[in-house]
Formats: C-alpha cells, sequence, structure tokens
C-alpha cells in the first residue's frame, strides 16, 4: 500500500529544499546582495541537511500522531501484542483440540520494513517477509514466518513455516485479529490487543 500520501509530498518537498538552501544561503552572506554563486556554493550543504532529514522522518519521525492520516498512511504497530492463538490440531492420542495458547506478538518497525516474532511457552517463530496492505478497504497485517520449537518439544511440535493475515483495528481497542496457515497442514486463529510499546525479547505471563 502507499505509505505516504504522495500528493501532499509534492507539495512539501521542493518548498522544504528551497527553505533550507535560502537559509544557508542568508545565514552565508557576506553583503547585501546574492549572487548565483553563493547560490551555487550552498546548494551541497542544503542538499545534506535535507538528506539527513529524510533520514530522521524516515527512521523516527513519521511515528509521530500528529503526521497519522494527512501525510502517512501506514499505521504504526511497533511494540508488544498480546493475546491467544487458537489452532485446529487434532491431539493423535486424545482425539482432541486443544486449547488456546497465550502469545506474544513483538513488532519492530521502521518506515521501510517490519520484523516481527511471536512468543509462547514452547516457541519463538521470526518473519521471513512482511507488509501492510489494505484489502477491501481494511487494512490488514501480512506475514510469513519460521517457527523454532524449544528442544524439549521437537517430538511432538516441529520446526515449521507458516503465514498469517491480521486485520488491523484501532477502535475500540488496539487489535491484531485474523487466520493463520502452515506447512504442517494446521490452521487457526490469532487474536491480540496492544500491550505497549515495549520490543520483549522472551515469552512472560501478561495479566
Amino acid at each position: 500500500m502507499e505509505k505516504i500520501n504522495n500528493k501532499i509530498q509534492l507539495y512539501i518537498k521542493l518548498p522544504l529544499f528551497l527553505v533550507i538552501l535560502g537559509l544557508f544561503v542568508l545565514l552565508s552572506g557576506t553583503g547585501d546582495q546574492v549572487n548565483i554563486i553563493d547560490i551555487l556554493y550552498q546548494i551541497p550543504k542544503a542538499i545534506a541537511v535535507y538528506a539527513l532529514g529524510g533520514y530522521i522522518f524516515f527512521k523516527w519521525l513519521w511515528k509521530l500522531p500528529i503526521l497519522r492520516g494527512w501525510l502517512v498512511t501506514t499505521p504504526n504497530l511497533q511494540g508488544t501484542w498480546h493475546g491467544f492463538l487458537k489452532s485446529d490440531w487434532i491431539d493423535p492420542e486424545t482425539k482432541k483440540g486443544i486449547a488456546k495458547i497465550p502469545i506474544l506478538l513483538v513488532i519492530d518497525q521502521d518506515f521501510n520494513k517490519i520484523n516481527c516474532s511471536i512468543m509462547t511457552k514452547e516457541s519463538s517463530s521470526h518473519t521471513l517477509s512482511s507488509d501492510i496492505l489494505c484489502v477491501n478497504g481494511k487494512l490488514q497485517f501480512s506475514y510469513t514466518y519460521n517457527n523454532v520449537p524449544r528442544n524439549g518439544v521437537r517430538e511432538r511440535s516441529e520446526i515449521h513455516n507458516g503465514a498469517s493475515l491480521l486485520q488491523i483495528i484501532e477502535n475500540p481497542k488496539r487489535k491484531l485479529s485474523g487466520g493463520y496457515w502452515t506447512d504442517r497442514k494446521t490452521k487457526g486463529e490469532i487474536e491480540v490487543e496492544f500491550l505497549d510499546k515495549t520490543l520483549r525479547e522472551e515469552f512472560t505471563d501478561v495479566d
């Protein structure tokens, strides 16, 4: 999806660069008149500051709530989300399904990429690819992953790959909700609510 409003961007880029260039020319002026040589001499400095400003914007400033919607169209999902995973897996011994599994979904995001990890008591998964899509007018978080169970449960839970498509819900609570499927021929549902901005590195129970 379009991450930034391109129409607004067109009206901002050139004026902003000209303002930066104008400030350099004024601050470095040695007389009352400004000639073309003075302007040309300051262009490299203006480009450097403009590029630095772009880096700061794409690294941090795009997350500012004041820019959301009119300029930045991609949502900021960074932080820890907590909830559950419900699998359709059937235990071959009991012939019954399993209870919902508590999970933490940790999303590390900047403007150009998203990395996420789902952690449970028995396994953790890491991103292979991810993107934010607009499907039928609704924002969706799509990702593929590799899941690695702990050594102690490998006999009944193999390393596997999977994919998930989660709808991004902002109101009344911030939630991600949708389905997942794996190359073990299992599928299920994931639903998580936003917890906080901390990027946790291991699973912990959340009240």
